[in-house]
Parts: C-alpha cells; structure tokens; sequence
C-alpha cells in the first residue's frame, strides 16, 4: 500500500534567497574550490561573479516561499541546510536565508493549519558531498504553547 504525498525537492532552493554576494556552499565544493583556486585578477572576478550568477538562475527549484509552498498543498518538505558562520542555512549550491527563517514559516502554518501533518526531511551538510539525515532527534521549531503540534 502507498500513501502518496505532495511534496517540494529542495524546498528552501528559492529563487529570492539564494545569494550570489556569498561564495559557493560546502555541499557545491567542487565549484567552491575551482573558483577559489583562480587567481585574484579582475577577469576572474568577473568569472567567479558570473558563475554565481549562472548558478543561480540554473538550481532554483521554487518559486514560492515554503509557507507558500505549504499553502499551495506541499506536506513533504526536503530541507537541505549547511553551516554559514556557526549557523544552519539553507543551500543548493548557494547559500540561502537562515534555516530558522523557513522553521518559523512552517510553525506558522502548522499554528494556522492544526489538524495538517507536515513531514520534513532534512539533509544536512559539514563538509563537502557528506550528507547525513538527521534521525533519532526533533528541531524545536514549538514555542510552549497547547495544543502543541506532534513532531514525529
């Protein structure tokens, strides 16, 4: 028996957020390394601004913000997150907004949607291509409030 379920691949890859003024991501070190290994001359500035300009208008994969995407039917969410200067953001490639950003969008749609369940599948990155799923542990993205939403 299946139970399918809509859902978002890359779910914080969204257009808006991902930011060109930063380097590449650790989960994108192949490309991360290549440019930084360019020697500091204008031409390959130009070069290392071009390729993040290219690299983001090729690996969004969302239009809308995750509350959006959850409001327009997603319940699966695959979050892929790395740290940026001791913290969690998102990232495809380029680094996006703060993972506690897009927890607070979904706390606020689980508040506003009580009886919906949202699944999300986080694949975090430290260092280059290991990704781990986080399993065995919950994000308290709940403040202390009844009723409190069930996180599986």
């Amino acid at each position: 028996m299946f139970l399918p379920v809509t859902g978002s691949h890359i779910a914080v890859a969204i257009e808006q957020d991902l930011r060109t003024d930063l380097d590449f991501s650790k989960c994108n070190y192949e490309m991360a390394d290549f440019l930084r290994k360019l020697p500091d001359l204008a031409l390959f500035n130009n070069f290392r601004t071009l390729m993040k300009t290219i690299w983001k208008a090729w690996m969004p994969k969302q239009c809308l913000s995750v509350y959006d995407q959850l409001v327009a039917g997603a319940r699966y969410l695959d979050m892929r997150a790395t740290k940026l200067d001791g913290q969690l953001h998102g990232e495809h490639g380029l680094y996006s907004r703060p993972l506690k950003a897009y927890l607070r969008d979904i706390r606020r749609f689980v508040e506003e949607h009580a009886l919906e369940v949202v699944i999300l599948h986080f694949q975090v990155s430290s260092v280059g291509r290991e990704f781990q799923v986080c399993r065995g542990s919950s994000v308290p993205i709940w403040e202390e409030r009844s009723p409190q939403p069930q996180v599986i």
